[in-house]
C-alpha cells in the first residue's frame, strides 16, 4: 500500500514537506520526496492546474513556486519507484515506523485534506493527505490500527 502527497504540515521552525507512506511486511515506511507548500490544499490545486491566488501576477509567481515544488516532488516519488525503499528510508527526514510501535492512529476528514496522526512510543507524526486518497488512507489506517 503506498500514499503519496503526505504533507508534514510547516511548523514554526521547519517548513512544509511532502512524504510517501508506504506500508508493507508489517512496517511503515515514510519517505521523504520533496518540500511542501504552504497547506494541502495548495498542493492539491496545483496538481489539478487549479488558479492558485486571486490576482494576475500574484497568481503567476505562486504558480512558477509550485511548479517548481511540484517537480521536486514528483522526482522524489520516481526516486521510490526505481529504489530499494530500505535505502531510501536511511536518508534524511526519512523514517521506517515499525507496526509494533504504533499505539494510536486518528484519522479526521477536513474540508481540503485529510488529516493522519501516527503517535508511536516516542513520537507523533501528522500528515495531510489529499481527498483523492481518501480511501487509501482509510485503508492504511484500520492496517495500522489492527
Amino acid at each position: 500500500m503506498r500514499i503519496d502527497g503526505a504533507m508534514r504540515p510547516p511548523g514554526i521552525v521547519s517548513g512544509a514537506k511532502m512524504f510517501s507512506l508506504i506500508f508493507e511486511n508489517e512496517k511503515l515506511f515514510v519517505i521523504h520526496t520533496g518540500p511542501g507548500l504552504a497547506s494541502q490544499q495548495l498542493y492539491s490545486s496545483a496538481l489539478n492546474g487549479k488558479r492558485l491566488s486571486r490576482g494576475l501576477i500574484n497568481n503567476i509567481a505562486v504558480g512558477m513556486v509550485a511548479k517548481r515544488t511540484i517537480n521536486k516532488v514528483m522526482r522524489g516519488q520516481e526516486r521510490i519507484d526505481n529504489g530499494d525503499i530500505n535505502e531510501l528510508v536511511k536518508e534524511k527526514h526519512s523514517v521506517l515506523i515499525p507496526k509494533s510501535n504504533i499505539n494510536n492512529v486518528k484519522l479526521t476528514t477536513r474540508y481540503h485534506d485529510i488529516r493522519l496522526e501516527i503517535m508511536t512510543t516516542d513520537k507523533k507524526y501528522k500528515f495531510d493527505c489529499p481527498l483523492f486518497e481518501k480511501e487509501n488512507v482509510e485503508e492504511l489506517c484500520s492496517l495500522l490500527k489492527n
